[in-house]
């Protein structure tokens, strides 16, 4: 998806979740409750240039009684039956991907530490997290005894990805393939974790809770190991999780 067809989507995005705001009334209190968002999100959303993460866009379009379908017509043949709370193609026995069972997808992208990954069209779901079935280049088998005792996930919950970039270094390396449990996408305990950035890409951070308890909001502070690059604060609604940072292969 290029740029003018995700600026497209994301114009047609807003005018039909307008257009149902409308029809429900237009009390974004309201719509903000049954959304679980806040509604400074949901204006700054329609209001302003910042496009929502999946996992705060789909209960906003539950809320609206709306679906993919609804905004992106294109969306619907991509999920697989049963709807976008399915199995994804990419993870199904020996599906379009050839994913063995008990395997680790790795996504053709580039976590792009502090320089911005590549766009990913999301098309299928898994655990929250959805990548698209051409999107997986090949596959990872890992011992079980690892996975248990080691990861203690299945790997049907893990992702791969290669990254590039200086600023997780000594840590991490440029080329390194890190491994995400796309379960755990809350930041604790703290550590690295693998987030989605403005574009669609990924890039892996440090994170830590650093609002006390009982705080309106939960802020967290986004960090690298090398020194070079500056830590930032973000909320938690402003930061989407892919998940927790588990181990890497460096080449």
């Amino acid at each position: 998806m290029d740029r003018q067809q995700l600026n497209h989507l994301m114009e047609n995005m807003k005018t039909v979740i307008r257009a149902a705001v409308e029809r429900k009334g237009g009390n974004m209190k309201g719509l903000s409750k049954s959304a679980g968002l806040s509604e400074t999100y949901i204006r700054d959303f329609l209001e302003r240039d910042r496009a929502p993460t999946f996992d705060k866009l789909m209960p906003l379009l539950a809320a609206l009684d709306l679906t993919l379908a609804d905004i992106d017509p294109d969306s619907a043949g991509s999920l697989p039956e049963g709807g976008h709370g399915g199995t994804p193609a990419s993870f199904s026995t020996l599906g379009p991907s050839g994913i063995p069972p008990q395997t680790i997808a790795e996504i053709d992208l580039r976590a792009g530490l502090g320089s911005g990954g590549l766009p990913v069209e999301y098309v299928n779901e898994q655990n929250g997290i959805v990548f698209s079935a051409v999107a997986v280049r090949d596959y990872w088998r890992l011992p079980d005894w690892l996975l248990s005792s080691r990861f203690n996930v299945s790997a049907s919950k893990i992702a791969a990805f290669q990254v590039q970039g200086d600023s997780m270094l000594p840590t991490l390396l440029d080329g390194d393939v890190v491994f995400i449990d796309t379960s755990h996408r809350v930041p604790s305990p703290p550590g690295i974790y693998a987030l989605a950035d403005d574009f669609g890409g990924v890039i892996v951070k440090r994170l830590e809770v650093i609002s006390k308890r009982g705080e309106d909001e939960i802020r967290i502070q986004v960090s690298s190991d090398n020194d070079r690059h500056r830590p930032y604060e973000r909320t938690l609604e402003e930061i989407h999780i892919v998940g927790r940072y588990l181990g890497r292969f460096t080449i």
